[in-house]
């Protein structure tokens, strides 16, 4: 038979030769499930079902069959042969198989899958691990995906992505061993920067895995046993102790004498001679110099003032240019500039009334404003000035301006601020007493402005906008002309006599010349190594450009741009040595007075010519290179013009001793065949003495490119342990 169901059987004994039950289904089963079996073997065994009871019910009284309760297996299930025994059919499939352990498949033991196996939560399972890796990986040339990256191949190639890195070098970037370096080309030209590219997209960060368990801390071992400790060594007896030797007897004290009678105090004997003044002690040692003071503010030319009075609101009017100042509400005039705005007609501009006189004074002006600028940019904005002086037919005769060292406005005046600087003026005679004073000031921009610039005047009100002239503050109106005398009597004309013979050229008469000297001493590398901490030596720094203007004339070497050492001025010198700067601050290109200085009669207008030079020197450098000194005119402090010098002589390597040049008077005043043979100096020019050598400016050129490239912001150039002890001497013409 197939199947007995428990409901058909009506016998309590059933004897059967062998039983082989396939379904048991419906009653409960216990002792054999209450049948008798008969067995005709030793082989017969009661089935122990008491223990694995199979229930198939219908919890919802619906008469199907619904889950199948295993909850009281405790041992494996196994089917009765190696047979083909499927779980679920394909028209009845189990909804999910949870497993614990092993999943075998095949007789050959493959697992054979037939979709994507997936994990049921991302980036936390693993193919195999570390003791148990998996041996041989078969994909298709489908893409696999790592991360952000994919890896694929197209025939025997694999593709990878771009940027992939072997060891952290990306794949295109390798390269084989590198050939020796060539010989370094000349610079090329800096080419453009290239645009930055896009900055990647950042890839997923990657969840963090689980924090595995803590394993559990062993037990600590026991402590040994403390081993017994020995027993201490018997104590040796005490030798004997010696017996003491008696004490002599002490002799008796013997009487005390009397005392004897005070004797009479015998007269003062005179007073001795005073005794020789011993010799004075050392003089101490000197106390430290005590700091130097501050260095007071430059002096100017003190003279008439004149106020800047607002009259009119545009920049094409005249405002007053006043002896007193206009007292009222304050008036405020803007300026507006744009980007890379220079030498602009945006002005405002201030007349005088008739100065009532013929000349002007040269020297130095002194401008006091009272200003601000807005603070939409960062860059500076310029102010500059130009004088004029105005005839009585309007006609405007330009004087000088000072547009080669204007006045920098930078970011941080953005409120109201009173402001100083002065500028040289020329020595002027052409004048009539009817022409007027006329200044103009402008606001100009060098650079790219994101915004207008504004420069606000403030104006009629305390502090005062003024100027401080060289103009006499004591002239007034002229008076009317008096009447012209009548004239005398004529004589009456006398013969002319013969024409006499010409006489023998006499001797050469004294110059009216009028002479003057100006020192120079600089030690521009501490010649002889002086470093200690109170008479440290301040060196010169990098050699510097000379030259005032952009372009220049010069008799005795090629005429471009001029780099070297100066030697400064006396008082100048002495005070960079000592204190590392000069009263003008450090030797800097285009501002004459930090190394240079002007011709002592230049405030009256006058120019002179040098008539000779002579001086010491000591040069402790060493090596090849020889060293020269010139005398040059570093030109005009406003224009920057009349650039000029001459070589004096050189100093060979560690070498000392001192040189004297001299002109002819003839030569100096007068040009010979045409031929310039002397150092002129105007009025505003500097002049004075430097020294330079061979491929130095071909050195600074160099060193400064590398700064400005950034890469060697350290580079100096040494300079040569010199020491110049000179004066020049002067004619004023």
């Amino acid at each position: 038979m197939s199947n007995i169901n428990a409901n058909s059987i009506n016998s309590e004994n059933i004897t059967v030769t062998n039983l082989n039950v396939t379904n048991l289904n419906g009653v409960p089963i216990d002792e054999c499930c209450g049948i008798t079996i008969n067995c005709q073997n030793e082989d017969c065994e009661c089935p122990n079902l008491s223990s694995n009871t199979y229930s198939n019910t219908d919890n919802n009284n619906n008469g199907g069959n619904t889950d199948i309760n295993l909850s009281s297996i405790s041992s494996d299930i196994v089917p009765a042969n190696n047979t083909n025994i499927d779980l679920g059919t394909s028209n009845n499939q189990i909804n999910n198989l949870y497993l614990k352990g092993e999943l075998s498949g095949n007789q050959n033991n493959d697992i054979i899958l037939a979709s994507n196996l997936i994990p049921k939560n991302g980036q936390d399972i693993s193919i195999g691990n570390e003791n148990n890796p998996i041996k041989d990986l078969y994909v298709s040339s489908s893409t696999i995906h790592i991360g952000g990256a994919t890896i694929s191949s197209s025939g025997s190639e694999i593709i990878l992505p771009t940027g992939t890195k072997i060891g952290g070098e990306t794949i295109a970037t390798i390269e084989g061993n590198k050939g020796p370096t060539g010989d370094q080309g000349e610079d090329g030209n800096k080419g453009p920067t290239g645009d930055q590219g896009p900055t990647g997209d950042k890839g997923p960060t990657g969840d963090q895995g689980p924090t595995g368990d803590k394993g559990p801390t062993g037990d600590q071992g026991p402590t040994g046993d403390q081993g017994p400790t020995g027993d201490q060594g018997p104590t040796g007896d005490k030798g004997p102790t010696g017996d003491k030797g008696p004490t002599g007897d002490q002799g008796p004290t013997g009487d005390k004498g009397p005392t004897g009678d005070k004797g009479l105090t015998g007269d003062q004997g005179p007073t001795g001679d005073k005794g020789l003044t011993g010799d004075q002690g050392p003089t101490g040692d000197k106390g430290p110099t005590g700091e130097p003071g501050e260095r007071g503010a430059a002096g100017f030319t003190s003279g008439l003032i004149l106020y800047l009075n607002k009259k009119h609101n545009n920049d094409a009017s005249y405002n007053e240019l006043g002896k007193e100042p206009v007292y009222l509400s304050e008036e405020v005039v803007d300026i507006s500039v744009n980007s890379n705005e220079i030498k602009t007609s945006k002005k405002i501009q201030f007349l005088s009334e008739a100065l009532n006189v013929t000349s002007i004074p040269g020297g130095n002006w002194k401008i006091d404003l009272s200003l601000k600028r807005n603070n939409t940019n960062t860059n500076s904005l310029y102010l500059w000035n130009e004088l004029y002086y105005v005839t009585a037919s309007d006609e405007e005769i330009y004087i000088i301006d000072n547009s080669n060292s204007s006045f920098i406005i930078n970011n941080t005046i953005t409120t109201e601020t009173s402001i100083s600087y002065s500028f040289g003026v020329p020595y002027v005679e052409t004048l009539e007493e009817t022409d007027r004073l006329l200044i103009k000031f402008y606001i100009q921009s060098k650079s790219d402005l994101s915004a207008p610039g504004i420069v606000s005047f403030h104006m009629n009100n305390v502090p005062f906008n003024e100027i401080n002239t060289t103009l006499s503050p004591y002239f007034g109106i002229v008076g009317p002309t008096g009447p012209t005398g009548g004239p005398g009597p004529e004589g009456p004309e006398g013969p002319i006599g013969p024409t006499g013979p010409t006489g023998d050229e006499g001797p050469r008469g004294r110059s009216n010349y009028n002479c003057t000297t100006v020192c120079f001493f600089t030690d521009l590398g501490n010649t002889f190594d002086i470093n200690s901490e109170n008479n440290k030596i301040h060196i010169m720094p990098s050699p510097i450009i000379l030259n005032l203007g952009d372009s220049e004339t010069d008799c005795c070497i090629s005429p471009d741009t001029h780099v070297g050492w100066p030697i400064l001025p006396q008082s100048m010198g002495l005070f960079f040595n000592m204190y590392g700067k000069t009263f003008n601050g450090i030797p800097t290109p285009k501002i004459g007075s930090t190394y240079a200085t002007m011709f002592p009669g230049n405030h009256l207008g006058l120019s002179c010519e040098v008539l000779a030079i002579s001086g010491n020197y000591q040069n402790n450098t060493g090596g090849d290179d020889v060293y020269s000194l010139y005398v040059a005119n570093y030109g005009n402090s406003v224009t920057g013009n009349n650039y000029h010098c001459k070589k004096i002589t050189d100093f060979p390597p560690n070498s000392q001793g001192s040189f004297e040049i001299s002109y002819d008077v003839s030569n100096i005043i007068y040009d010979l065949n045409g031929i310039t043979n002397r150092i002129k100096i105007n009025p505003l020019d500097y002049f004075g003495l430097y020294i330079t050598r061979a491929l130095l400016k071909v050195e600074y050129y160099t060193v400064e490119a590398n700064k400005q490239s950034g890469v060697g912001d350290y580079l100096t150039i040494d300079p040569p342990k010199i020491m110049i002890d000179a004066t020049i001497y002067l004619l004023q013409e």
